[in-house]
């Protein structure tokens, strides 16, 4: 089965999948959250997309699935003076983030990760956002 795919301002995504477990061998301290980001779509519209073109637009994704959360995450808001109030991010859930937030890093099962602060994540895609999302066929040959 192909993946659904998503469109944004950029390009077309593949959504990041989570197997439950954190296999990274990345373990976020203090405010820190690991996220898995969606990668860019190597096809787009029936054309194989440049390798660097690929990069780029996956080190410009705004969406991805939480993995684990340090244990000072969503403490404070950003001003780092005001408690946190809110619904906190769980992992497996998927939320949206800063462009080009976070320090890229290589998990020990071969997959990137973003190691962010907390304050970098916007907001929740809930059930009803995702069936929002222009899902098309990923075209294969």
């Amino acid at each position: 089965m192909q993946p659904k795919l998503f469109k944004t301002s950029i390009a077309e995504y593949v959504p990041a999948e989570w197997t439950g477990k954190n296999e990274s061998g990345v373990h976020p301290i203090g405010d820190r959250v690991l996220i898995k980001p969606d990668k860019a779509a190597d096809i787009v519209r029936g054309i194989l997309m440049p390798d660097d073109i690929t990069a780029r637009h996956s080190l410009a994704a705004e969406g991805g699935v939480v993995v684990q959360l340090g244990d000072g995450a969503f403490m404070w808001n950003h001003d780092r003076q005001t408690p946190f109030h809110g619904r906190k991010p769980q992992p497996g859930e998927r939320v949206v983030i800063e462009k080009y937030a976070g320090q890229l890093t290589k998990g020990d099962d071969g997959e990137m990760y973003r190691l962010m602060e907390s304050a970098s994540i916007g907001a929740l895609i809930t059930a009803e956002k995702k069936t929002k999302l222009v899902a098309v066929k990923k075209e294969t040959k």
